[in-house]
C-alpha cells in the first residue's frame, strides 16, 4: 500500500502536467476598457458604465469654452468703430458732400411722405408741388453747394488725388440728385400752368419760382458729371 501511494501521487501530479489544453477550460477574457479605466485611481463610474475622470472633463471644458459661446456684438462693434476710423481718414470736403446730399435725399422722403398724407382740404395740384418739392430754388442752391464743395476739395486737398469710392459715390449722387431737382421743377412749372384760373398773380409767381431753378439744377448736374468723369479716369 505505501509502495502504491507514490505511484498514484505521481500518477496525479503527471496527469496534471500532461493534460491538453482543452482541458483546462476557456482562457479568461481580456479586461475591458471600462473595467480598466473604472480601476484607475481618481475615477468614478457613472450610470452609464463609463468613466467620469479626466478624461470627460476635459472633453466638458472643450466644449463649454468661453471663445465657443462668445456673443457676435463684439464683432458688430469691431466693424463700426473700423468703419468710423475709416471716415475720419477721409477728407472734410468729400464729408460735407455726402452729409450736403444725405440730407437733401431725407428731406425730399420726408416732402413725399406728406404728399401721401390724409388731408380733406388738400388738391391734387397741391400734392404734386409737395410731392416734386426739388422743384424749388433752395433745393438747387444746396445741390450745387454740395458740388461745389467736391469741386474745392479737388482743388485744395491732396488726398482727394487718388481713387476713392466715397467720392465717387457721392459725385453720382449729386449728379443724380440735381437731375431729378431738374426734372422737378419742370413738373412744378407745368402745375402752376394749370393754376392760371385760380389766380394769374400766384400761379405766375410759382411758375417763375420753379422755372429760375432749372438752369441753377442743369449747372449742377454738369458739373457733378464733369468731377466724376475726370475722377475715373
Amino acid at each position: 500500500m505505501t509502495g502504491d501511494e507514490p505511484g498514484r501521487l505521481g500518477g496525479s501530479e503527471g496527469a496534471g502536467m500532461t493534460d491538453p489544453p482543452w482541458a483546462a477550460g476557456p482562457p479568461p477574457p481580456p479586461p475591458s476598457e471600462a473595467d480598466a479605466t473604472a480601476s484607475l485611481p481618481g475615477r468614478e463610474s457613472e450610470p452609464d458604465g463609463r468613466g467620469a475622470g479626466p478624461a470627460s472633463s476635459a472633453s466638458s471644458a472643450h466644449h463649454w469654452r468661453p471663445g465657443r459661446h462668445r456673443s457676435t456684438a463684439g464683432g458688430g462693434t469691431t466693424a463700426l468703430k473700423a468703419g468710423v476710423t475709416d471716415l475720419t481718414r477721409r477728407s472734410p470736403w468729400v464729408l460735407g458732400a455726402g452729409a450736403v446730399l444725405a440730407a437733401v435725399v431725407l428731406t425730399w422722403f420726408a416732402s413725399a411722405l406728406l404728399a401721401f398724407r390724409h388731408s380733406p382740404g388738400t388738391t391734387s395740384q397741391e400734392r404734386v408741388i409737395q410731392f416734386f418739392a426739388p422743384g424749388a430754388l433752395d433745393w438747387g442752391v444746396a445741390v450745387l453747394f454740395g458740388v461745389a464743395l467736391l469741386a474745392a476739395g479737388r482743388r485744395f486737398d491732396m488726398r482727394m488725388a487718388g481713387p476713392d469710392s466715397l467720392r465717387d459715390a457721392v459725385s453720382l449722387g449729386l449728379c443724380l440728385m440735381a437731375l431729378a431737382v431738374g426734372v422737378s421743377a419742370v413738373i412744378d412749372v407745368l402745375v402752376e400752368l394749370t393754376n392760371f384760373g385760380h389766380g394769374i398773380d400766384v400761379a405766375l409767381s410759382g411758375l417763375l419760382a420753379h422755372a429760375a431753378t432749372v438752369p441753377l439744377a442743369a449747372v449742377a448736374a454738369w458739373w457733378a458729371e464733369r468731377l466724376h468723369t475726370e475722377a475715373e479716369s
